[in-house]
């Protein structure tokens, strides 16, 4: 529990100095009325009895006590008007037992009352307790006038008994009086170094005011507010006011509303009631046509409260002008950055898009042999590692001499600078060798600065085939066509020298003049074929009737060779798209084929069918036949089995080429089957009509 000297110990109340000093004083004066109480205990017991003096020393004693706790909690007012009315009852109570206004106690107890009110309240309520005992006294004095004033002593009481009473009173009342002393002394002195310290802290704070004053008069462009809560301008000051059109006489003592613009104040009003809240930030306003740059910090007392708000203001015009014109500029530098990123994009994505889908290899090479960029037909024509390191793809040339021409390509772009270009063969994935045309072009840069090279690779396969074909053809064409000019030169020669045998050398001229007539014929439906200047008249048609007509033709030819040729014709075949005539010549190559490589006593069957794709016709003969080697050229121009050349030597070799070709033309097929010694199995198709 609190010790009692923590009782007796007035409290401090730091957020309140004048209540602090106000409880100090109601501390003395109960402390001093607790011992005039005890010193005054033996004349309560005398003057009221043991049981009455015990009762009232022990409720005016207890009455002070409380009154003590009252004042701890900083009830000072209502403790000192307490006090004083229990001081003033008891003094007064024993006044009018002790002989009314004639008594000391009247005289020195409204003495002691007046004094604790002014002491403890104020000179106004001390006027008041003293109206109050002059009127008590007037009370008085009419009472004893009529003999109305309790006794309660009678006359033997001893007057050294009266003596001490009053010693009593005088004592409280000197000791009140010297507290009271001390008390109004140490308020001076609280006084006096407040006002020293007032007139100290008005001094800095004028110097202070001159010094802002002083700082904000040269500062260029700028301007110092000092506001209240109020916001009302304490000080305002800067050369920036000039600019505004404003002046330290406009604004000073007057608030926010009152000084500026009604749409500025609006604007500034939050900031400055953010400012007085403890923020400390900064912000952008516009006023007029100017652009000010606005830092709010809050100022605090000695108690840390926030009691005013100062505005440091700086002219941001200029640079807001530059701001907009950097930002002009900027705005026109990023739009021009990307319409020139756009077009690169664009040009980058048509490259690739150009490099991607290329048909000849590509790779971009560095200096140290990395690769750095491939397409897809260089990833399919060499190594995979090709694609990691360059050298790699002398893995993919079959040759040696390819192997070391393509090296010498390599260093020659990388190590020298040198462009080149070589023909040379490479296995591709699937195992097949490719003829192609490389390119080795060194890339240099700024300042000539080596960048590495650029790989091209043009695969010519199909020219070095068209260009063996062409070999291949003239060849062939040469031995077709030098074969009956040789047969007619001889047969010439043999006319001259044996004219008897006339008949027999016409025939064999004929023979080969017909001969000579079918090769031309062929070649020259082969170069409209090839030029593109063979139309077709595509029209729905029954191949049952070009079957039918070639058959009826060919079918004395094949009884004549003792063949059989057999025909078997869908009745239900439905029709197809066709030129007629050049379907018609398709099936006379074929039956003609087939009745000249079939021998006597053989059959050949046509057929006719149809299935949900194609409407079809076969020759089947029993021929010579063919081996797989020889069916892979069977449809190649001037190709003739060894066989057929030995049994048969009209034959053009081109009659195949010409079904393939025409058949392409109709969007069908042709297909063949063929075992040697037994016969082959020509079938062609024609898509089936479109549904309606």
């Amino acid at each position: 529990m609190p010790s009692l000297q923590n009782y007796l110990t007035p409290p401090t109340f730091p957020d309140a100095p004048e209540k602090t000093l106000r409880v100090a004083n109601l501390y003395l004066v109960l402390k001093v009325n607790l011992l005039g109480h005890l010193l005054g205990l033996p004349l309560f017991l005398i003057r009221w009895g043991s049981l009455g003096g015990l009762a009232v020393f022990g409720f005016s004693f207890s009455f002070m006590g409380a009154m003590l706790l009252l004042a701890r909690r900083g009830l000072a007012y209502i403790v000192a008007w307490a006090m004083i009315t229990e001081l003033w009852l008891l003094l007064m109570a024993n006044a009018a037992f002790t002989g009314g206004t004639r008594s000391l106690s009247y005289t020195a107890g409204g003495f002691i009352a007046v004094l604790a009110t002014a002491f403890l309240l104020n000179w106004r309520e001390a006027l008041a307790v003293t109206g109050v005992t002059i009127g008590y006294g007037v009370v008085l004095a009419v009472l004893h006038e009529h003999d109305r004033l309790p006794t309660l002593a009678d006359q033997s009481t001893s007057p050294y008994l009266y003596l001490a009473a009053q010693s009593i009173y005088l004592l409280t009342a000197m000791a009140l009086l010297f507290v009271a002393t001390k008390s109004i002394r140490t308020l001076i002195g609280h006084q006096r170094v407040e006002l020293v310290e007032r007139t100290k802290a008005e001094a800095e704070a004028r110097l202070s005011e001159q010094r802002y004053r002083l700082l904000a008069e040269n500062i260029p462009n700028s301007a110092v507010v000092l506001f209240d809560r109020d916001l009302r301008f304490l000080l305002v000051d800067g050369p920036e006011l000039a600019n505004t059109g404003y002046s330290k006489a406009m604004m000073e003592g007057k608030t926010l509303y009152e000084a500026l613009p009604k749409d500025f104040a609006v604007l500034a009003a939050p900031n400055m009631q953010r400012t007085l809240n403890g923020e400390q930030f900064t912000a952008e306003l516009p006023f007029d046509d100017l652009y000010h740059f606005y830092q709010y910090v809050p100022l605090r007392d000695a108690t840390g409260a926030i009691t005013f708000g100062l505005i440091l203001i700086q002219d941001i015009t200029d640079r807001k002008r530059l701001e907009k014109v950097l930002q002009l500029y900027t705005l026109e530098l990023e739009n021009m950055v990307e319409r020139r990123t756009a077009d690169l994009r664009t040009a980058k994505e048509q490259i690739e898009v150009v490099i991607e889908n290329a048909r000849d290899a590509m790779a971009l090479v560095r200096p140290n042999g990395d690769v750095q960029l491939v397409n897809p037909a260089f990833r399919a024509m060499f190594d995979a590692r090709a694609c990691i390191e360059i050298e790699c793809l002398l893995e993919s040339l079959p040759a040696e001499a390819d192997i070391e021409a393509v090296a010498r390509g390599l260093v020659a772009a990388m190590l020298d600078r040198r462009a080149s270009t070589l023909v040379t063969q490479v296995r591709v994935a699937d195992g097949t060798t490719h003829d192609v045309d490389v390119g080795f072009v060194p890339v240099s840069g700024d300042d000539d600065q080596h960048l590495g090279m650029v790989l091209s690779a043009h695969d010519i396969t199909q020219h070095k085939e068209l260009e063996r074909l062409k070999a291949q053809f003239v060849a062939n064409a040469v031995h077709d066509l030098g074969t009956p000019i040789t047969a007619l030169a001889f047969r010439v020669s043999l006319l001259k020298s044996s004219p008897p045998q006339f008949d027999k050398h016409i025939q064999s001229l004929e023979r080969q003049v017909e001969h000579l007539a079918h090769l031309l014929e062929d070649m020259r439906m082969l170069s409209q074929l090839d030029r593109g200047t063979l139309h077709l008249e595509i029209e729905p048609g029954d191949l049952n009737e070009v079957v039918q007509r070639v058959f009826d033709t060919y079918e004395p030819v094949a009884m004549s060779r003792n063949q059989s040729l057999i025909l078997r014709l869908d009745p239900m075949l439905p029709p197809a798209p066709m030129d007629a005539r050049q379907m018609g010549r398709v099936i006379l190559n074929l039956i003609s084929n087939a009745i000249n490589y079939t021998h006597p006593h053989k059959a050949i069957t046509i057929q006719t069918f149809w299935d949900d794709r194609q409407v079809c016709c076969s020759i089947q003969d029993e021929g010579i036949g063919m081996s797989e080697l020889e069916l892979a050229h069977v449809f190649d121009r001037f190709f003739r089995t060894d066989q057929a050349r030995l049994e048969r030597s009209t034959g053009t070799g081109l009659g195949l080429a010409i079904v393939k070709e025409i058949m392409d033309l109709h969007g069908g097929t042709v297909g063949v089957s063929s075992t040697v010694g037994i016969g082959s199995t020509f079938t062609v198709g024609l898509p089936m009509m479109p549904l309606e």
